[in-house]
């Protein structure tokens, strides 16, 4: 069973980013019992190190920006990263997800807190299927994301890139570049 203190901290973590993300009262219930499920039932036993973890990535022609929704230490001493996703698991979206856990390991080998940490470790929670996904992050695909961010800032900074539409778009601060 959950402790106490730790429900009331992932309670307030899982409100902050629900309702940020346009869930609703009516199905926040939901949502918790499948949190709360996770924690006592996958039997995934860590250690909080951080949550909601700012990160920005600068170079020369570009900042990427985003938050690690949470970085854990595992019954081993090893380190790992957590992104909870307020979905079902489909695996045609396997590569999208581990393109983003790649960007977070990237971003926090730069971050001046986390640089000497090495993440063993990256994983999604989907949290309407209830499933806990393990992700490959071995250093070849490491470096393949770190490329595909440079080339993908190259065609931006270039205006050569395909515009992906989605319910962001009117939200999106790059929608001036794409006409979106």
């Amino acid at each position: 069973m959950v402790k106490c203190r730790r429900k009331l901290n992932i309670e307030k973590i899982a409100k902050d980013t629900y309702y940020l993300h346009g869930g609703t009262d009516e199905e926040f219930d939901d949502y918790m019992d499948s949190i709360f499920d996770y924690y006592n039932e996958i039997g995934f036993d860590i250690t909080v190190v951080d949550s909601e973890v700012p990160f920005s990535i600068d170079r020369d022609n570009y900042r990427f920006n985003g938050a690690i929704d949470l970085i854990y230490k595992n019954q081993n001493g090893e380190y790992g990263i957590l992104d909870y996703k307020n979905t079902i698991f489909k695996d045609y979206n396997r590569e999208k997800y581990a393109q983003q856990l790649l960007t977070y390991i990237l971003a926090l080998k730069n971050d001046s807190k986390y640089c000497d940490i090495e993440i063993t470790e990256a994983k999604i929670y989907a949290i309407k299927s209830r499933s806990l996904i393990d992700f490959n992050i071995g250093e070849s695909r490491l470096a393949t994301q770190k490329e595909e961010i440079q080339n993908t800032a190259d065609l931006i900074n270039s205006h050569e890139f395909n515009k992906n539409e989605s319910s962001y778009c009117n939200i999106c601060e790059f929608l001036k570049y794409c006409n979106g």
